[in-house]
């Protein structure tokens, strides 16, 4: 990671453990010949990983995966495993499964500054997914493959996934968010 500053003797913050930290972490900022549209995009990212617990996620639900940042506004990137079976997800009876035989996703794209809608303009519920471009206000989704998106909820702000794959999903998570590009 690029340091953010260097600490010395006498710093509130221990200088070798901060220090080390900067070292070890990863980073993430804005490019330094970034577009004009870009002015406003701030510093840092935010990353989780959620898992579905046992039951999986069934066809036409939704679950927050994430409420601990709002976000709206961010560009985010996902990798997505599909696992076959509950028993293989992490914890599972089988999780010692190798992974490179089932589907993964990886892609990027942009939360929006409004959240996910369905196609009558209201917050997605169960039965009713998120459309891009609906509304409005305009919705925007992200698809992971066919019919399993990712949105941001429109009045929790939190990132979401909805199954509408017509089968019960297992799956695993990793969302990384870019800190809020300032565009709203």
């Amino acid at each position: 990671m690029k340091s953010i500053l260097t600490a010395i003797a006498g710093d509130k913050l221990p200088a070798a453990i901060f220090n080390t930290l900067q070292a070890l972490v990863t980073g993430t900022r804005k490019a330094d010949n970034a577009s004009n549209d870009l002015a406003s995009f701030g510093q840092g990212a935010d990353g989780v990983f959620w898992q579905t617990d046992a039951a999986g996620l069934a066809n036409g639900t939704l679950v927050v995966i994430d409420s601990s940042i709002d976000w709206r506004d961010r560009v985010v990137s996902w990798e997505v495993v599909d696992f076959a079976a509950a028993a293989n997800r992490i914890g599972g009876a089988t999780d010692y499964i190798d992974w490179s035989g089932l589907s993964q996703y990886r892609a990027f794209g942009y939360s929006g500054r409004n959240g996910g809608y369905d196609a009558g303009g209201s917050a997605p519920t169960n039965g009713n997914p998120p459309v891009a471009a609906a509304g409005p206000p305009v919705s925007n989704t992200m698809v992971i493959a066919g019919s399993l998106r990712l949105y941001v909820d429109p009045s929790s702000h939190a990132l979401c996934l909805y199954n509408g794959t017509g089968s019960t999903k297992h799956l695993l998570v990793h969302a990384t968010a870019s800190a809020d590009t300032g565009a709203h």
